[in-house]
């Protein structure tokens, strides 16, 4: 790559990164059924790896809620993004969307509807 010279470059000055990366079909591989997802043993030691160094910050996105990405990753001193984002959470940071938590009754009472409509004979 002839670009490589100056990406080092670029890498070394910056005191500090931020690496965030997708977890579905990223840091693990893509699955039949979305609880078989995992991430592997040599993806989990890199992950580690690049978590111990002072100058790397990790984050983990996700439609997955939030405690089951944390759950999957596992890292405690990662970021981690679920709901696509309604939910953040980090070393001194928890955010959540407050117009999804305000609607939760209502999300609440149409998953019930739609699992009622669904248990009906066609």
């Amino acid at each position: 790559m002839q670009q490589w010279p100056e990406i080092r470059a670029e890498i070394a000055a910056r005191p500090r990164w931020l690496l965030a990366l997708g977890f579905d079909g990223i840091v693990s591989p893509t699955v039949l059924r979305p609880d078989a997802a995992t991430v592997p043993e040599d993806t989990r030691v890199l992950l580690q790896k690049l978590a111990a160094s002072p100058r790397i910050a990790l984050a983990f996105l996700s439609g997955r809620a939030l405690l089951d990405i944390q759950t999957r990753v596992g890292m405690s001193e990662a970021f981690y993004a679920g709901n696509h984002g309604m939910e953040v959470r980090g070393p001194d940071l928890t955010s959540s969307d407050g117009l999804a938590v305000s609607c939760r009754s209502d999300l609440v009472d149409a998953l019930a509807f739609l699992a009622r409509c669904s248990a009906k004979d066609p």
